[in-house]
């Protein structure tokens, strides 16, 4: 949900789209809501008039505060500022937001905004405790594993040759190389 509200940071094209279909789903149910209380207006001849306007504005509200957090955000993805949102206002200003935000991809790496939507930037990896950083085993661990098991398969016939095997096994090197 912290996609779709605020101003600071990036989304990629999918959580654009994903909040695109919460938008259309918020105005269904915005119409729904609206034929159930007209039709209760005529069948009962009560006057819900302003639940329906209370609804509606709700509606309006949350369509608005998402369409424009995640078009921000979007922009921001692409490197742009926010005040790109303006464009829409602009003759072909819409068909042109929506090609840039829901089709062209955006920046590689960090930006002015932060870091790719799903990625940690190179700061929020050096500034992490090193229990949070996966270790990377050393690469001669795996070539003995591998000889290792290699060495087990060959032997699984002679059971004395297994035994009597001495071939040393390495432990795990852990951190940079």
């Amino acid at each position: 949900m912290s996609s779709f509200f605020g101003f600071s940071g990036r989304i990629g094209r999918g959580t654009y789209w994903l909040s695109q279909l919460i938008v259309v789903l918020i105005v269904s149910l915005v119409i729904a809501a609206a034929f159930v209380l007209a039709k209760d207006n005529r069948t009962s001849g009560n006057d819900n008039t302003g639940s329906f306007l209370s609804i509606l504005i709700i509606g309006i509200l949350l369509n608005i505060a998402i369409n424009v957090s995640v078009i921000v955000k979007r922009y921001h993805d692409r490197g742009k500022s926010g005040f790109w949102f303006w464009i829409v206002l602009l003759p072909f200003g819409g068909i042109w937001q929506f090609i840039e935000l829901g089709f062209v991809p955006g920046d590689e790496g960090d930006n002015h905004y932060g870091p790719p939507p799903g990625s940690a930037s190179k700061r929020d990896i050096k500034e992490a405790k090193p229990s949070q950083q996966f270790a990377k085993l050393d690469d001669a661990y795996f070539a003995d594993y591998a000889r290792n098991l290699a060495n087990q398969i060959a032997t699984a016939g002679d059971p004395a040759q297994a035994q009597t095997s001495n071939t040393p096994t390495a432990t795990p090197t852990f951190g940079k190389r």
